[in-house]
């Protein structure tokens, strides 16, 4: 699988109760996931990601060209009030990691390799990403 194997697309108010599940069922494994109760941690969770697409946060789709309903990822990020971009999630579906999905939603949205990014959500996936891990930019009223 390559990079013409998948296109982009910015996720619509459709797409949006999908990529919060998607990304509360990938965060609530990261042993970074804080205390939040296992019965608490959907609305919790939630409530933090519908708060971060609130405030403008930008939600970026893999799909297939083929079918754009198809997601294979996607990515969620906003810019600080001084312009540093912020990743808050990147989410690949396990069948296809290690195929460059990753690396093209971040080139696509535009967030530079060179580690001056920030991110607010850490996994075990988290390693793979080049950038400052600071959770506190998501508690913000504003980035």
């Amino acid at each position: 699988m390559s990079s013409k194997d998948w296109t982009f697309r910015p996720a619509g108010p459709d797409d949006i109760m999908e990529v919060i599940k998607w990304w509360i069922g990938s965060f609530r494994k990261s042993k970074w996931a804080g205390c939040i109760p296992n019965n608490k941690f959907p609305e919790v969770q939630g409530e933090i990601i519908k708060q971060l697409i609130t405030r403008g946060s930008k939600c970026l789709l893999a799909v297939n060209p083929d079918s754009p309903s198809q997601k294979l990822g996607f990515v969620v990020t906003e810019k600080t009030w001084s312009g540093e971009p912020v990743v808050h999630f990147l989410f690949v579906k396990d069948i296809y990691r290690q195929k460059g999905v990753a690396k093209s939603l971040l080139a696509e949205a535009k967030v530079p390799a060179d580690g001056s990014a920030f991110y607010t959500h850490k996994t075990a996936y988290s390693k793979h990403f080049n950038g400052k891990f600071v959770p506190e930019i998501a508690r913000r009223k504003a980035a």
